[in-house]
């Protein structure tokens, strides 16, 4: 029969399972046979791994001729059946020879597992067309676009960088053009100061050779010289003091400095006529710090500096009144409220209010000076041990670790940079050395010689300036204050006994015969002063920071000045005597 209209009638085939010809009502999707409506024909079909649809909606496979496989044990059959306990494939004389235990066996015919594979392959192939792989399309068309959108974004990132790039270079450009402005400046001054100490030379050469000239020519006349007399010549004999300074530094600032600086002063200071303050700093973009210093202080401000210091220092406290067992051998205030003290009698750490109440004591046996960390840390050398150890204190219990072992080399004074490093004063037999160390015990920089001299002998304590200069007191005798800078190249000594061997040293109302400098303590200021007491001669000596003498600090409430420490606001603690602990202000501005 035709087909008409879509199928519409059913065309004449033989039923593959009667074998007789009939209207094709069925079809089954598993075995890919054609079954007419007879119950025979459809039974045979309703078991397990047959898939029975109605003609019309049957499936068909592309598929080739399947071939039996031959039994290798039955040579005259082959392999029709599957046993899904063995998971084999079998003919029928294994089924009668190995498999007919059906308890143990389950037997069916190969075309059944043929069509369960079919009917799962089916399945997964129209799971994978109709979900998963649309899906991943779907995916992939999303990322291209986000790599799209993204390296969009990170080219508008990139020219706002150039943008902001440029922005930060013309703030550099104007930052260092004032700069440059006021380095021809300095320069200007500078050199104006040494053309008019030349011209003071020049012109007093030009007189005497005037004079000598006035002098030859009386010389070939007698009458001259007794008419005319012989001229004194007294003023021309002292050779007149040149002063000359360096170049004006320009140092690179970091992060704590940038901070230092606006907490202090409120503003940043580039050069001697330009400065930034807080606020306009906050507006910028990027902040360069640098610094142009050193001359025009040198030159300008050194009276400024002598005004700021009191003519006597002033007593703000005094403890304790008991002096028995009592020998304050190092301080530590780099605070405003409190102090650290070491009281080597009693071999005690004690934190010391500005009254001299105490809130913490602990006793430690093997320790020779101190210093202090903001956090609490306690950092202190032992002799005895050779070491560098770290205490910590919290809710009224104390560890102590040690953080360095030395060998060969002595520890005595030491003090915390900037940088939160560690600086400490070592010897071995008559060779003296700075070591600076990491927190961790880590040994960072050796400052023993420059230009192949040593620089210490008996170095004892040692500070920090303000400008990163590394200040040393040296006891050899006759004893000295070494100053490096932070890469450990000399700036200056000074020795007394050498800057005043006349009545300006030597003769001071304290003292009543001549005896040599030996520093006892050392401590910085704000303003880079630096004090060295002098245990010796019972005074306190105040430079400036370039090392020049400003003048000698006394008090009638100060007798033997040893160990120095200098708090926040520019109170300076004493150890009288290692006896007492004063108090003073010496800056009339604190």
């Amino acid at each position: 029969m035709s087909e008409m209209n879509g199928e519409a009638t059913q065309q004449v085939f033989n039923c593959e399972t009667c074998k007789k010809p009939r209207e094709h009502q069925y079809f089954c999707n598993a075995c890919q046979h054609q079954l007419c409506q007879r119950s025979e024909c459809l039974r045979a079909h309703l078991g397990e791994g047959h898939d029975v649809v109605q003609f019309e909606s049957r499936v068909q496979f592309r598929q080739k001729q399947m071939h039996y496989e031959v039994c290798q044990s039955h040579t005259d059959k082959v392999l029709n059946m599957f046993c899904r306990s063995c998971h084999k494939k079998i003919c029928d004389g294994c089924v009668r020879l190995n498999h007919r235990d059906v308890k143990k066996h389950l037997v069916v015919g190969i075309n059944y597992v043929l069509a369960d594979k079919r009917k799962t392959l089916t399945t997964n192939t129209s799971i994978l067309k109709c979900n998963a792989i649309p899906r991943f399309v779907k995916g992939i068309q999303y990322l291209d676009e986000e790599i799209a959108d993204s390296v969009e974004a990170y080219n508008v990132k990139r020219d706002t960088i150039v943008k902001t790039l440029q922005l930060w270079q013309d703030e550099m450009g104007r930052l260092a053009n004032r700069l440059f402005t006021d380095l021809q400046c300095l320069q200007d001054l500078h050199l104006t100061h040494l053309r008019e100490q030349r011209g003071y030379l020049e012109k007093t050469l030009i007189q005497m050779g005037d004079l000598v000239r006035t002098n030859e020519k009386r010389l070939q006349s007698p009458l001259e010289i007794i008419e005319h007399g012989v001229g004194g010549i007294e003023k021309y004999l002292v050779f007149p003091e040149i002063i000359t300074y360096d170049p004006p530094e320009f140092s690179v600032g970091t992060l704590s400095t940038l901070l230092d600086a606006v907490s202090k002063n409120q503003r940043v200071t580039y050069s001697p006529r330009y400065s930034a303050s807080s606020d306009s700093l906050c507006a910028k973009s990027c902040v360069f710090i640098g610094e142009l210093t050193r001359l025009t202080e040198k030159i300008h401000k050194k009276e400024k500096i002598r005004i700021g210091i009191q003519n006597e220092m002033i007593l703000v406290s005094s403890f304790p009144a008991n002096h028995n067992r009592r020998h304050f051998s190092d301080i530590c205030c780099s605070f405003s409220d409190f102090a650290w003290i070491y009281d080597q009698t009693s071999s005690k750490i004690l934190k010391v209010t500005e009254n001299g109440d105490l809130s913490i004591e602990k006793k430690i046996e093997d320790m020779s000076y101190i210093t202090a960390h903001r956090n609490g840390e306690i950092f202190f050398t032992s002799e005895k041990s050779k070491s560098l150890n770290k205490m910590s204190f919290s809710e009224n219990c104390s560890q102590t670790v040690q953080v360095v072992t030395m060998t060969e080399w002595i520890p005595y004074g030491l003090t915390l940079t900037k940088t939160n490093d560690i600086l400490i004063c070592e010897r071995r037999q008559s060779r003296g050395r700075v070591v600076r160390y990491s927190t961790q015990g880590h040994q960072l920089k050796v400052i023993e010689k420059c230009l192949g001299t040593s620089l210490f002998q008996r170095p004892e304590r040692v500070t920090e300036n303000k400008n990163g200069d590394i200040c040393v007191t040296d006891t050899e005798i006759p004893g000295s204050l070494v100053v490096v800078n932070n890469l450990g190249e000399f700036n200056f000594r000074y020795t007394p006994d050498d800057q005043y061997p006349g009545s300006t040293y030597r003769h001071l109302p304290l003292l009543s015969e001549y005896k040599p400098f030996i520093p006892s303590g050392i401590a910085t200021d704000r303003y880079g002063n630096i004090l060295v007491s002098d245990s010796q001669k019972l005074t306190i000596h105040l430079l400036d920071q370039w090392g020049q003498f400003v003048q000698f600090l006394s008090s009638k409430h100060v007798k033997v000045p040893t160990a120095l420490s200098v708090d926040d606001a520019g109170k300076l603690w004493i150890s009288d005597g290692k006896l007492q602990i004063k108090i003073v202000k010496y800056l009339n501005s604190s």
